[in-house]
């Protein structure tokens, strides 16, 4: 997966509805807010039941309080980090298509050979 994506965002479109969304590293803040919920409303169901059910149980069954809410801690500090990767990750995977702009890089294997030769014999 490209990290990039905490630099600039990407644009996801759902063709069949053309709908687009974007994923970006405004989404860590909105994770930190709002936790698994962000995750659902956003449509990544499984990583905010993941991330739900990771860090419900230890809240509720650790009564002192210091090793399982570490633990919650570090899977929803986790999750807050990773919320972009783990969103483009969600949109992949459910068949939404990247239509980020990006710019386009010359190669070499975009010239026919016949066309590069010559190219270099009128420059002499």
């Amino acid at each position: 997966m490209d990290l990039s994506i905490y630099s600039r965002s990407r644009k996801f479109k759902l063709l069949h509805l053309k709908t687009t969304e974007r994923v970006g590293g405004e989404a860590v803040l909105w994770a930190l807010i709002g936790g698994p919920l962000y995750f659902w409303k956003k449509g990544a169901m499984i990583e905010a039941l993941v991330i739900g059910a990771a860090t419900l149980p230890f809240w509720a069954i650790d009564t002192e309080g210091y090793l399982l809410d570490g633990i919650s801690g570090f899977v929803w500090l986790g999750a807050v980090l990773f919320a972009p990767v783990l969103l483009a990750m969600s949109y992949q995977r459910r068949g939404w298509t990247d239509v980020t702009d990006r710019p386009r890089t010359f190669h070499l294997d975009d010239i026919e050979p016949r066309e590069a030769t010559s190219a270099y014999w009128r420059k002499r």
